[in-house]
């Protein structure tokens, strides 16, 4: 898979404060949602999936902030009927996601470059500040 960014501790607060996600989540199985809770949830569900007791998580996808939509619609459709692929398959809004998709192939190549010139990954993946 491609490298893009996990949200930071403080972007995940804001994405988890969104009714809709909550919604989402909740629809989901999740009670509580604060960021702990959420992954001990998703920790659980994916160990059994591993386990082969239960589906994969595809929660996952709004906190790598894809639209709640999409994933909603990826569920629906079990994978198919998308309008196109990139980083996940887009359901919805597809000049959005292909504004995302170039934001995120910047940033990959902006931290190859800073691995090529000599950066370690942990200095490209950790931001000064957070």
């Amino acid at each position: 898979r491609d490298l893009h960014s996990f949200p930071t501790r403080r972007s995940s607060d804001l994405l988890l404060a969104n009714k809709e996600i909550r919604k989402f989540l909740k629809s989901c199985g999740y009670v509580q949602f604060d960021l702990a809770s959420i992954l001990m949830g998703l920790k659980r569900k994916y160990t059994a999936y591993l386990a082969g007791s239960g589906e994969f998580p595809h929660e996952l996808g709004v906190l790598l902030e894809y639209p709640v939509e999409d994933v909603k619609d990826f569920i629906r459709y079990s994978g198919e009927k998308f309008l196109f692929t990139g980083y996940w398959k887009v359901y919805h809004n597809p000049a959005q996601a292909r504004l995302k998709f170039t934001r995120y192939d910047r940033a990959r190549e902006a931290a190859m470059q800073q691995i090529i010139n000599g950066s370690r990954l942990y200095e490209v993946a950790v931001r000064k500040g957070e």
